[in-house]
């Protein structure tokens, strides 16, 4: 008995050390290391090595190796793919496990074994999402027993998920660094300001424009730059973003450089909210507009000048790096300066007098043809934006209507297009890592389940966050004939959350299998994560343990959303309450253990807040009650007698009534498992 404690005691010490080391290194190369050292120390093993797969020449490289020999480089630095012991784990994807290393006909140095008294050989592939990802081995002087060998398989999920971690972390900054370099490197001014008004960080575009360094500009607020006559407008359409009422808008302003001197600036401006809706800060662009407005306030007088031919005039037009011309009251062409000529391509002596549809060829589908005809029928301004087709340019449209016609001047701002290409592109870059880092680290449920049958959902709320979540569910065997049932909530989101849910699942299941009862499961798992402080917040679960003969549901509600019990006879639905608080805020707390008797044809629902907090607002959600009603009507006749079949109904049903009730989309993670008694 004491033998089998004490290993115990080892398997959770190990589980306890390398979930530090998950999640507390920083490089891959110190991660790797100190988890094999950790099945070197906790484990007794002669020596463990953790290999690495590149899969651009199928070579499997060593990153790591502690024991008896410490050594990357030799006969084992590279394995091929497919050969030997570890090369052949990893082609397999299949551990090799043995307590006889001298008759393994895999281990080719049969006298080295002998000599230094090897008994025991555990390798494990390191698969994520079923990539592979590489292999981890060692070999022990003694025995390995099953429970250790499950440990080593739990260590070695860990350590890909780990693995995994650091290189979405490295790929995010990466991203960040460009992003940070096109932020500085900018041919438009931007700028981050706090709530308070006070600019956190520009860019170099944006001092050159006001003239002020980046020291004085992030020591003063917006009012520094900003002319006395634009800040009361400036604050009304600030104080609408922050009132939700709009999340961006574009106005043209004055700044005051300086040196004193007044510049006209176009401004782009967007706040950013946190994953609750709550206005962080405001970014804006600001593009240098001076000379645009000079060429407006040029192109005014000269829409009037023309009628008496005005030379001087159009050598102002002719001076300014903006294409324009002017058109009469018949859209004939009667002036163009000379950048108009090299985007039209045509020399103004074989377009003056001739009609612009007929000689640029706008369908009266097309933009130009809408909008220049628009500002002539309004008498207004008009302005929009184009591409060109044959050099893939962007351009800025801007039509003035006249007594005699049209003026237009069109400005060129494929400049910012790209840099808002490449913001977007960055963005989705992220989103997508997140979402592929979110399903990967949740396990797939068992597909037969003798006594249940079972259903569930996911979905992380990453439109909100563009992050990770932290709700996760689990079923495995605890023993034959009774399974586990599990849903979790670990409070934060990011890369850290999912690295603690594998660490919190992992342990969970050591405890279950160690203690006799559920209570001392949990009470056992708090204690540890309490110890060895290895949640950076708390967690909410839900553990049930389901015996199939008795029919008897056992469970530990840690402060989670109580678990629904639907009666298949009357279709009354029963709760689940809290057994016990959070885990990991109350040192010493203790939980309790409860059971319910199930029937044939009974479905127990369990969930996290993601589907109670569904709704329009915080004041207006879907809650316990709304989640009881739904379960408590009766499903079609021709599928209340099959298990699977109500078990899915019951799961699609629960589901679109969240899709309903919250119309602007889920606030948080969206985690439920439902289970029908047989």
């Amino acid at each position: 008995m004491n033998t089998d404690l004490d290993e115990q005691s080892q398997l959770l010490s190990l589980a306890a050390f390398i979930g530090r080391v998950l999640t507390t290194e920083v490089t891959l190369g110190d991660m790797l290391h100190g988890c094999a050292q950790g099945l070197v120390t906790h484990l007794g093993a002669a020596f463990a090595r953790i290999w690495m797969f590149n899969p651009a020449d199928d070579m499997l490289e060593l990153h790591a190796s502690a024991g008896m020999y410490t050594h990357l480089d030799g006969p084992h630095g590279r394995v091929p793919l497919g050969k030997f012991k570890i090369g052949m784990i990893a082609l397999d994807r299949v551990p090799h496990l043995t307590n006889s290393v001298v008759d393994d006909p895999r281990v080719s140095d049969q006298e080295w074994a002998r000599r230094e008294g090897i008994v025991s050989f555990a390798g494990y592939p390191l698969v994520m999402d079923d990539r592979l990802i590489g292999v981890v081995a060692m070999f022990s002087r003694r025995t390995l027993s099953p429970s250790t060998l499950q440990a080593i398989g739990s260590v070695a999920d860990e350590i890909a998920v780990g693995i995994e971690r650091l290189r979405t972390e490295e790929a995010l900054k990466a991203s960040e660094e460009l992003f940070r370099t096109a932020f500085a490197h900018a041919g438009v001014g931007l700028a981050l300001t706090g709530l308070d008004g006070r600019f956190l960080l520009v860019n170099r575009a944006f001092c050159q424009i006001t003239g002020y360094s980046e020291t004085e500009i992030c020591s003063s607020g917006f009012v520094l730059v900003t002319h006395p006559d634009d800040r009361r407008t400036d604050q009304e359409l600030i104080a609408r973003m922050m009132s939700g009422e709009t999340n961006n808008f574009r106005i043209e302003k004055r700044y005051i450089r300086e040196d004193g001197n007044v510049v006209w600036v176009h401004n782009s401006v967007s706040i950013v909210r946190d994953s609750l809706g709550n206005p962080v800060s405001i970014v804006s662009l600001s593009e240098d507009i001076s000379e645009q407005r000079r060429t407006e306030s040029a192109l005014q007088g000269a829409v009037d000048a023309l009628q008496l031919a005005n030379q001087r005039n159009a050598d102002i037009l002719e001076a300014i790096s903006d294409a324009f011309f002017a058109l009469d009251q018949n859209w004939r062409y009667t002036y163009l300066n000379d950048q108009a000529e090299q985007l039209i391509g045509k020399k103004r002596e074989h377009v003056i007098g001739k009609c612009i549809w007929d000689e640029q060829g706008h369908n009266p589908g097309s933009s130009y043809h809408r909008e220049y005809h628009r500002a002539v029928r309004d008498r207004a301004q008009v302005t929009f934006e184009e591409v060109h087709t044959s050099t893939g340019e962007w351009f800025e449209i801007r039509a003035f209507p006249s007594e005699s016609g049209l003026a237009v001047n069109i400005h060129n701002i494929t400049a910012r297009k790209e840099l808002e290409a490449e913001k977007e592109r960055l963005r989705l870059r992220e989103h997508n890592i997140a979402s592929q880092l979110q399903e990967a680290l949740q396990p797939a449920i068992p597909p037969n389940v003798h006594g249940l049958a079972l259903s569930k959902y996911y979905e992380p709320a990453l439109a909100q966050t563009e992050g990770v979540g932290g709700d996760f569910y689990d079923v495995f065997a605890i023993r034959d004939g009774c399974t586990a049932l599990i849903v979790g909530d670990l409070s934060g989101k990011g890369l850290a959350a999912a690295s603690q849910v594998a660490t919190v699942r992992n342990m969970l299941r050591a405890c279950i299998y160690r203690e006799e009862t559920l209570k001392d499961a949990v009470n056992s798992l708090n204690r540890m994560l309490e110890e060895n402080n290895l949640l950076t917040g708390f967690t909410t679960l839900f553990v049930g343990a389901f015996d199939i003969e008795s029919k008897l549901l056992k469970y530990v509600n840690c402060g989670q959303e109580p678990a629904l019990v639907r009666r298949y006879q009357t279709f009354s639905v029963e709760s689940l309450d809290p057994t016990g608080p959070i885990m990991g805020t109350i040192p010493n707390a203790e939980f309790s253990e409860c059971t319910v008797q199930m029937q044939s044809g009974d479905a127990v629902v369990i969930f996290t807040d993601g589907i109670t907090e569904a709704g329009e607002s915080r004041t207006n959600m879907l809650g316990i009650r709304g989640v009881s009603e739904v379960l408590g009507l009766p499903i079609a006749e021709d599928t209340e007698g099959s298990p699977v079949a109500v078990a899915e109904q019951l799961g699609v049903r629960l589901i679109n009534c969240v899709d309903s009730y919250s119309k602007t989309g889920i606030r948080d993670d969206i985690c439920l498992l439902v289970a029908v008694v047989e």
